[in-house]
C-alpha cells in the first residue's frame, strides 16, 4: 500500500496540469507530451522491484553525470544571458531539473558509505551550487541548499568537520548570488505561469493545482527507512524548495506545468525511494544469530547498529572511520 501511495503521488499534478492547459487552449502537443512522458516514467518505476541486497555502488559516476549535464548548459549562448537549458535538436531540456536529483542522490550515498567522504560531499555540493549561481537558477540552488542542510543534520558528525562548515558558508553565498543576479526572462503562461492559468480557469482548478503540488514531496517522507532514508528526505525537501520558490519567482512548477525535464528528474528521485528495502539489511553475528542492521546516523565512532534476533540480545557494531 505504501508503495502504491508513493507511485500515485505525482499523478494528480500531471493530470490537473494537463486539464488546465487543455481548458485554456494550450495545444495537445504540450500537455499530451507531459502525460506520455509521465506515464512512461511511472510505468518504469512501478515495474522496478527493490532487491533485498543492493550491491555497493560508487556514487561518483552519478555525480559526474549530473555535473556534466549541468555544465553543458554553457555550450550555447543561452537566452538573454541565462543558461539553464541543454539544446537537443528542437528540444530544450531544463538541465537542472534532471541533474539535481542525481547530484543529491550521489551526495547522500557518499555520506551513507563513509563519513570520510565529507570532503567529496562538500566539493560536489559547492561545485553544483557554483554552476547554478553562474546560470543563474535560484529555484534549483535553493532546493540544493535545503537538501544540503538536511543531509548535514542527518549525519551529526559532519557538523564538527571544518570542510563542511566552510562549505556551508560557501553554499549560502552562492545561493544568494543566484537570487540577486538579474533574470530577464518573462514567464511562459503554461510553464512558470501554470498556477495563474489554473486560477483563471476557476477556483476549483486553482485549489486542485495547489493540492497536487503539495503531494509531490510526500513519497520522500513516508515509509522512508534504511540507510537511504536521509537521501530520500533530502530529495523531498529539494522538491519542496523548488515548488516554494516557483510560487514567488518565475520558475517552472514541477509536473504541473509543461516541461519534460522536471518530470524525468522527479521520477529519477522517486526511484531512490522505491529502490529501498524497508526491512534493512540482514546479517549474521559472531555467535550465529541473525541480526538486522537498523537505519542509523553516521558518526565518527558508530557506523551501524544491529539487534541480534537469534539470542535475543541487543548488540552494537562499532568501528572507526571507514
Amino acid at each position: 500500500m505504501m508503495r502504491l501511495i508513493q507511485l500515485m503521488a505525482p499523478v494528480p499534478a500531471l493530470v490537473v496540469g494537463a486539464l488546465v492547459m487543455r481548458h485554456e487552449g494550450i495545444g495537445t502537443a504540450q500537455w499530451g507530451l507531459n502525460l506520455v512522458v509521465g506515464g512512461v516514467a511511472l510505468l518504469v518505476c512501478a515495474l522496478w522491484k527493490p532487491r533485498r541486497e543492493e550491491p555497493s555502488r560508487n556514487p561518483l559516476p552519478l555525480a559526474a553525470l549530473g555535473l556534466v549535464l549541468l555544465a553543458a548548459t554553457f555550450l550555447h549562448a543561452g537566452f538573454m544571458g541565462v543558461h539553464r537549458w541543454v539544446q537537443l535538436g528542437p528540444l530544450a531540456l531544463y538541465a537542472g531539473a534532471i541533474s539535481l536529483p542525481m547530484v543529491i542522490n550521489a551526495a547522500g550515498e557518499l555520506l551513507t558509505e563513509s563519513s570520510r567522504r565529507a570532503m567529496s560531499f562538500v566539493l560536489l555540493i559547492t561545485t553544483t551550487a557554483g554552476i547554478l549561481a553562474a546560470q543563474p537558477d535560484a529555484a534549483q540552488a535553493s532546493g540544493l541548499a535545503a537538501a544540503f542542510v538536511l543531509l548535514i543534520l542527518a549525519f551529526p558528525g559532519l557538523m564538527r568537520d571544518r570542510a563542511v562548515v566552510l562549505g556551508s558558508v560557501l553554499v549560502i553565498g552562492l545561493v544568494a548570488v543566484s537570487w540577486f543576479r538579474p533574470d530577464p526572462l518573462a514567464p511562459v503562461p503554461h510553464v512558470e505561469g501554470i498556477l495563474l492559468m489554473a486560477r483563471t480557469a476557476g477556483m476549483p482548478w486553482f485549489v486542485a493545482a495547489i493540492l497536487s503540488l503539495g503531494l509531490l514531496p510526500l513519497p520522500f517522507f513516508i515509509g522512508s527507512a534504511g540507510p537511504n532514508a536521509p537521501t530520500a528526505r533530502a530529495l523531498g525537501v529539494y522538491i519542496a524548495g523548488c515548488v516554494l520558490v516557483a510560487l514567488i519567482r518565475n520558475y517552472p512548477f514541477p509536473l504541473l506545468g509543461f516541461g519534460v525535464a522536471p518530470i524525468i528528474g522527479y521520477f529519477v528521485a522517486l526511484r531512490t525511494v522505491l529502490g529501498q528495502f524497508r526491512g534493512g539489511r540482514v546479517g549474521v553475528c559472531a555467535r550465529g544469530g541473525v541480526y538486522l542492521i537498523a537505519p542509523c546516523r553516521l558518526t565518527p565512532r558508530c557506523c551501524c547498529r544491529g539487534s541480534c534476533l537469534g539470542s535475543g540480545l541487543a548488540r552494537s557494531a562499532r568501528r572507526p572511520h571507514l
